[in-house]
């Protein structure tokens, strides 16, 4: 039976990340959120790197069941792409911090990391969430063209690009679309109509 002092840290842990990055993580600030006290959560965990990271990969592990979506056989394609989408936009509302911090490492990993280090070969060093979508690119592509036709790769590849950056970008503007528009990516209501709206527009190709 999982020990539930230990799964009170945890969750704490991928609380407070998920809310402002693991950056302010502090075993202070974790034993306060749990309701337990210090002396515990260095009991479990030993260092505080050592939860840090056990949390961000129990986060990515829910995150590797909305990936999972994509695979349902029983579903149509467009009713997977939603399901998926929907998925992943609920959960970095939610975690709004990891998300920041998985983007700004992307960006690190990519673009600020010299050209003559290997990088792209080197799965390991990825940021997590880079390599989930390194992952399901294949089966992406390949429910995209079910639902849209397309069958040229460049086509393919640039839609998916669309796609994930129409997901992306209310998690990237925070707060500003309420602000600016009065939208509230809050509200599951508003959510579902904006990722039924991104996938439809995936068939209005040239």
């Amino acid at each position: 039976m999982p020990d539930s002092t230990r799964e009170k840290i945890l969750s704490a842990t991928v609380t407070i990340i998920g809310r402002e990055g693991p950056q302010r993580v502090t075993v202070r600030r974790i034993a306060k959120e749990a309701g337990v006290n210090m002396a515990l959560v260095n009991y479990h965990f030993r260092t505080k790197d050592k939860l840090v990271a056990e949390a961000i990969q129990s986060f990515f592990g829910r995150m590797r069941e909305i990936f999972e979506r994509l695979e349902k056989e029983d579903k149509t394609p467009e009713e997977r792409l939603h399901d998926f989408f929907a998925g992943f936009l609920h959960y970095f509302m939610e975690f709004p911090g990891v998300f920041i911090t998985q983007v700004l490492e992307m960006v690190e990993f990519v673009v600020l990391t010299p050209a003559d280090v290997p990088r792209m070969t080197e799965k390991e060093a990825m940021p997590l969430l880079f390599g989930l979508m390194s992952d399901g690119s294949a089966i992406f592509r390949r429910i995209l063209s079910e639902f849209t036709g397309i069958k040229d790769e460049q086509t393919l590849a640039m839609r998916v690009i669309q796609l994930m950056s129409n997901i992306a970008h209310p998690l990237l503007l925070t707060e500003m679309p309420k602000i600016l528009f009065g939208l509230d990516f809050h509200d599951p209501a508003q959510r579902e109509r904006y990722v039924s709206m991104v996938i439809r527009s995936a068939r209005n190709f040239d």
